[in-house]
């Protein structure tokens, strides 16, 4: 029986099945997998840890902000163009690029670098600050009472006016007439969180971080004239927890129970002596 419509009708109903078949798969990948840009983004993070340490370190030490030279968002891309590349709406090429831009801000690190090697190759000079409390100071009584003793380095009043920009670089002590059967005592030197030094300009810069102590033998008898050891820059924070930080602040020095368990005798206490080595510029 033939159709009623004739072959044309037969012709539209196969193309309108036709159009109402699914599109065809696509042969590739319609999306990319997002490890490929966390994980680039994740060394970065690790990067940029050590960066922020060097930053903080390069601070204290040259009292000169860095902001411009750390690269925050380095080996980064914007949401959006990590969005666009899931979906694969921006081709590799356009997605390497944006990478490479951003890990590129890695070399401002470069800078940071100078920065602390311009200025511990400049002309630093180094003494002591010599401190000294007799039998009638309240510290030589307090360190007999409650075995520790507090004092206070003025940046400006106990400093020469020349020198600036004063870090600490080195501790002796000294507990003249005081006995212990090793003639040394353990003691544990501490500095507050106020770290403070006079600029080239006469002003105070006071940096607020975290209190460090140390632990120093001190003597028996009066110091000896000393000479400063030659630790670098890399090396010197690792003998002195407040190493490079600025000398003026709170100070505390405290002798441990166990030193007075092996026999130590303050009776005879008669003098403190405190040498604070620190290195500094000429003004």
């Amino acid at each position: 029986m033939a159709e009623p419509y004739g072959p044309e009708l037969t012709l539209r109903q196969k193309n309108a099945k036709a159009s109402r078949r699914p599109p065809p798969e696509p042969t590739g990948p319609t999306r990319r997998e997002p490890g490929q840009i966390s994980t680039a983004q994740s060394k970065a993070d690790a990067l940029l840890t050590l960066a922020f340490r060097a930053k903080r370190s390069v601070e204290i030490y040259t009292l000169k902000d860095e902001d411009a030279h750390f690269p925050i968002d380095a080996g980064r891309i914007c949401p959006d163009l990590s969005t666009d590349s899931y979906k694969r709406e921006i081709d590799d090429v356009r997605l390497a690029s944006e990478l490479t831009s951003s890990w590129g801000e890695i070399l401002t690190l470069v800078d940071m670098q100078t920065d602390c090697t311009d200025y511990f190759d400049g002309p630093l000079d180094a003494d002591w600050l010599r401190r000294s409390f007799e039998l009638a100071d309240p510290q030589v009584a307090e360190l007999k009472s409650q075995h520790r003793f507090t004092f206070a380095i003025d940046p400006v009043a106990d400093l020469p006016d020349d020198r600036v920009e004063t870090k600490i670089k080195s501790i002796r002590l000294a507990l003249v007439g005081a006995s212990h059967p090793e003639d040394e005592i353990s003691c544990e030197v501490r500095h507050e969180g106020k770290y403070q030094q006079r600029r080239p300009d006469s002003s105070v810069t006071t940096q607020w971080l975290l209190p460090k102590v140390s632990t120093r033998s001190a003597k028996t008898e009066p110091l000896p004239p000393a000479e400063f050891g030659d630790d670098s820059p890399l090396d010197a924070p690792k003998s002195l927890a407040f190493w490079g930080r600025g000398v003026g602040g709170g100070w505390q020095v405290t002798i441990p129970q166990h030193e007075f368990d092996t026999g130590l005798n303050l009776d005879g206490l008669a003098q403190i002596q405190v040498w604070i080595g620190y290195q500094f510029l000429h003004g």
